[in-house]
């Protein structure tokens, strides 16, 4: 089936990148449903000097007609078909060099990280806040709710130590 795929970057968001995201990281989200044709938004964004971030892209695309949901229903490819075609428009610097940031960072996405991988050839870290919302939707998945006063005692208790525990964990990696 067909589907909507439309890259944009203008020229302030082709100097921004130039200025601020070669060499440096590059920071990417998708967004889902931002209108009722199941279309996709993914935004690109860069850290100025002032500590401001700046767009340097937006992809949409939609999902096919037959998805029951638009965050399921894309793939890697598709990604790498607009980051490749959005890095041929920035084109090489004054030194020849094509862009390429110094790292990706991410959510939890593995279709997000191989596109950053298969076009840049850089390596993605991931967001804590997306990592604390992913354990705190499984952790909430797991041990459920409900139940009479002792289960939900068990599950306070089950809950601060799962939350001790991955506070203990990402500042270990921090």
């Amino acid at each position: 089936s067909s589907r909507l795929e439309l890259g944009i970057c203008t020229s302030d968001m082709k100097d921004n990148a130039w200025a601020y995201g070669h060499g440096n990281p590059l920071f990417m989200d998708g967004t889902f449903n931002v209108c009722k044709g199941k279309v996709l938004l993914f935004v690109g964004l860069v850290v100025g000097d002032d500590g401001h971030g700046y767009p340097v892209f937006f992809m949409f695309f939609s999902a096919p007609s037959r998805a029951r949901s638009a965050s399921a229903s894309y793939t890697a490819s598709i990604l790498i078909r607009i980051l490749t075609s959005f890095r041929e428009f920035l084109g090489t610097n004054t030194a020849g060099a094509m862009f390429t940031p110094s790292f990706g960072m991410t959510d939890t996405d593995v279709r997000e990280r191989y596109a950053l991988l298969s076009v840049f050839g850089i390596e993605s870290f991931l967001c804590i806040f997306h990592i604390r919302q992913a354990w705190e939707l499984r952790r909430r998945r797991v041990l459920g709710s409900g139940g009479g006063s002792k289960a939900v005692a068990l599950r306070a208790i089950a809950t601060n130590d799962l939350r001790s525990l991955g506070r203990t964990l990402i500042n270990e990696v921090l």
